[in-house]
């Protein structure tokens, strides 16, 4: 697999993995767990890292 295939993959983790990490974040706020609000911020993490993957394996244009 190439960069372009890469990119076709990971294109939309950054847009999935927020979603599920506010709907984990307000779980936790319900159930006031500790330990379910670390995984929200452990996802958010991940999210942030799968936004760099996405814009490097992307074609950059220069203008």
């Amino acid at each position: 697999m190439n960069d372009a295939h890469w990119h076709l993959v990971v294109n939309h983790l950054p847009i999935i993995f927020p979603v599920v990490g506010i709907i984990v974040l307000i779980m936790s706020l319900i159930s006031k767990s500790e330990a379910v609000k670390r995984t929200s911020y452990l996802i958010f993490i991940i999210a942030a890292l799968s936004s760099i993957v996405a814009m490097n394996t992307g074609e950059v244009r220069k203008i």
